[in-house]
């Protein structure tokens, strides 16, 4: 149960090249979390479950829309969240991080909701 710090230690970080290698990295993260779930079912945080739900509410909104285009609100208010967040952290890489986030959230919540069966 001891975290260890040593401030000379050298770590090399390296992005992932495209939003294809980022996909599948969230992917397995999502997956993995839901395996360490079964195992450890109170490790569960509520920033954990939210891509999951957001990515079933975007699904059952956009489904939904096809009686009632009210529910098109749903992915309007995450779009446009994810365009403030983008723009307000950074303006130059807004584009960039505005197809970011998305890639990060619903392909960890596909990962994670993927672990169900």
């Amino acid at each position: 149960g001891i975290v260890w710090f040593d401030p000379e230690l050298q770590v090399t970080y390296r992005p992932r090249p495209n939003l294809r290698s980022l996909a599948r990295q969230y992917a397995e993260y999502g997956a993995w979390k839901r395996h360490v779930l079964r195992i450890h079912p109170k490790s569960l945080k509520l920033r954990q479950i939210v891509p999951p739900i957001a990515l079933v509410a975007l699904v059952a909104s956009i489904v939904a829309s096809f009686w009632s285009p009210i529910t098109l609100a749903v992915p309007g208010v995450y779009l446009a969240s994810i365009a403030a967040v983008s723009v307000a952290t950074s303006p130059r890489q807004a584009l960039r991080l505005a197809l970011i986030f998305p890639t990060i959230h619903m392909t960890w919540a596909l990962g994670f909701l993927a672990r169900l069966r």
